[in-house]
């Protein structure tokens, strides 16, 4: 299954290292996402190697027939492309998660909204009586969370346990 991921968050970057490290059937062929830096920051803290930036539909299908990730600010672009079978919408605003989970479903995809509104306002606005929207219950491994989350744009965890200065100790 090759998956795209739409955001660039603490969500973002939790969902793509369970998809680079616990689902050997499924792979991350793209992240969508305004900054740019945000989204290489997702595969650097999944542990997936520097991605190509896109920004064509001949891109997209060039990086992914190479076996690599690819990065576009432009989120239509994995909605629309063939060679993705789901996508995974993580944005920060579930206004705009609608678009995406809609324009998304209309060309095939599946779809895997991560908020409620999202699911529910996509729901509302397809067009067809008989189209619909399933939502999926993500169930996230937080164990390590905040390492996660605040790993630099190298990859490398800023939190706590490591040589950072800056973050103070876990409270136990």
């Amino acid at each position: 299954v090759r998956a795209a991921v739409r955001g660039a968050g603490p969500l973002a970057r939790v969902i793509a290292l369970q998809l680079a490290t616990d689902l050997p059937d499924v792979r991350l062929v793209a992240i969508a996402h305004e900054d740019l830096d945000a989204a290489r920051g997702v595969c650097a803290a999944a542990g997936i190697p520097a991605p190509r930036v896109i920004e064509s539909p001949f891109g997209l299908c060039s990086a992914i027939a190479a076996g690599e990730c690819a990065v576009t600010q432009d989120w239509r672009l994995i909605c629309e492309a063939g060679e993705i079978d789901a996508i995974i919408e993580a944005a920060d605003s579930p206004a705009h998660g609608v678009d995406i989970v809609r324009l998304a479903s209309s060309t095939g995809k599946h779809v895997i909204p991560t908020s409620a509104e999202s699911a529910e306002g996509a729901q509302e606005v397809l067009n067809h009586p008989a189209d619909r929207i399933e939502t999926v219950r993500v169930e996230v491994d937080a164990t390590n969370f905040f390492d996660i989350v605040r790993r630099g744009d190298d990859g490398k965890p800023a939190g706590p346990g490591t040589d950072d200065p800056q973050r103070p100790a876990a409270q136990a």
